[in-house]
C-alpha cells in the first residue's frame, strides 16, 4: 500500500477490505484484536503524511497495528519511509496539509468546515479544538509534551518529529528504506545501481552476497544517518536523505512515463550517468545487481 497521504478514513476502508484490520475498527475505536491479517506480510511504502490532515493519527494507528500483528499472530507490518516522512524528520513542514477546506462530520448532523492545514497543525497540539477555533494561530501546549511551554502549532509539529520527539523517535526506530519478499524488493521511490557504491556496499563475502544482505546493509546505513539531530539530518548529503541526490531511494523519479524510451529524469533533467539508458534498462541493471545477475521474473515495487 502506498501514498495514503493523510487520508485516515480511506486508509481504514482499504485495510479493512484487505482483511488486515478488524472490521469494527474506526478512527475512534481500535478493537483489542486490531490486526486481522494472520501471518500476512503487509508493506506500507511510505508517504503516510502530508497533503491530508491526519498523518499524525495515522502513524499512531499503524504503529499499534505493527505491534499487534507481531505480538499476536506473527504477522508482519513493514513501514517504509517516503520523501514526505523525510521532510518532517528534517524539520520541513510546508506540506503538512493542504490549505483546502474540508468538511468534518460531527455525529449525524451537518459537517463543520475546517481548513485542512489548520486541522493537521492542530493535531500536534494538546487542545486541538481551541487551536482550530483560533485558526492555528497563537501559542499552545504541544501534544505528547510535558515541558510546560506553549508554542505555535507549527513548532509543535517540528518538536514532535525531532530526534527525541514522540513521532520522530518512533519513526527512527520503525521506518525502513526497503524490504525484500521473495522475488520482489519494495521501496518508496527506487533502488538505482549507483546507490550501493554511495553507501559503501559491495557484494564481497564479508557483507553477504544475497539480496537480503544488501537490503539489511541499506537499512542499517539509513538507521545510522537517521540518528542525527534534525538540523544535521537536514544538512546531510547522504544519498538516503538528500533530496537533491538522483539516486536517493526515497526521492528518485525512475519509473515514470515511457519506461522503454526515456532515461531516468526529474523535472526534465536527465540523471547523470544514465543518459544512454532507458528507465527499463536502469531498473533491469538494478535488479541484476540485487539478485546477482538474474533480473528475469524479479520486481521492484515502488510508490511515490
Amino acid at each position: 500500500v502506498a501514498d495514503v497521504h493523510g487520508d485516515y478514513e480511506e486508509m481504514l476502508k482499504l485495510l479493512i477490505k484487505l482483511n488486515f484490520v478488524h472490521p469494527a475498527t474506526t478512527r475512534d475505536y481500535w478493537p483489542e484484536d486490531l490486526w486481522a491479517g494472520g501471518n500476512t506480510h503487509f508493506i506500507q511504502l511510505g508517504d503516510v503524511v502530508d497533503y491530508g490532515a491526519d498523518g499524525r493519527e495515522m502513524y499512531r494507528f499503524l504503529w499499534k497495528l505493527q505491534d499487534d500483528a507481531h505480538k499476536k499472530t506473527q504477522g508482519t507490518v513493514d513501514l517504509l519511509i517516503g520523501n514526505h516522512e523525510l521532510f518532517l524528520l528534517q524539520g520541513i513542514h510546508q506540506d503538512v496539509a493542504s490549505e483546502m477546506w474540508v468538511e468534518e462530520q460531527s455525529g449525524s448532523g451537518p459537517g463543520v468546515w475546517a481548513n485542512g492545514r489548520h486541522k493537521a497543525l492542530c493535531s500536534y497540539v494538546e487542545d486541538s479544538k481551541a487551536c482550530l477555533e483560533r485558526g492555528a494561530k497563537g501559542f499552545f501546549y504541544c501534544a505528547d509534551d510535558d515541558d510546560g511551554l506553549k508554542r505555535r502549532a507549527a513548532a509543535c509539529v517540528k518538536r514532535a518529529w525531532g530526534k527525541e520527539g514522540a513521532m520522530g523517535s518512533e519513526a527512527r526506530k520503525r521506518l525502513k528504506i526497503a524490504v525484500q519478499f521473495g522475488d520482489s524488493v519494495f521501496v518508496h521511490a527506487g533502488l538505482l545501481p549507483k546507490l550501493w557504491k554511495k553507501i559503501g556496499y559491495t557484494r564481497k563475502s564479508e557483507n553477504g552476497d544475497t539480496v537480503a544482505a544488501a537490503i539489511d546493509w541499506l537499512n542499517g546505513h539509513f538507521a545510522t544517518v537517521a540518528s542525527l539531530a534534525m538540523e544535521d539530518l537536514a544538512a546531510s548529503s547522504d544519498v538516503t536523505v538528500d533530496p537533491w541526490d538522483p539516486d536517493g531511494p526515497a526521492w528518485t523519479r525512475v519509473g515514470g512515463e515511457e519506461l522503454d524510451m526515456q532515461p531516468p529524469n526529474s523535472s526534465g533533467a536527465i540523471f547523470e550517468g544514465y543518459d544512454e539508458k532507458t528507465q527499463c534498462e536502469v531498473i533491469e541493471e538494478a535488479l541484476e545487481f540485487l539478485f546477482d545477475g538474474g533480473a528475469v521474473g524479479k520486481r521492484m515495487v515502488i510508490g511515490h
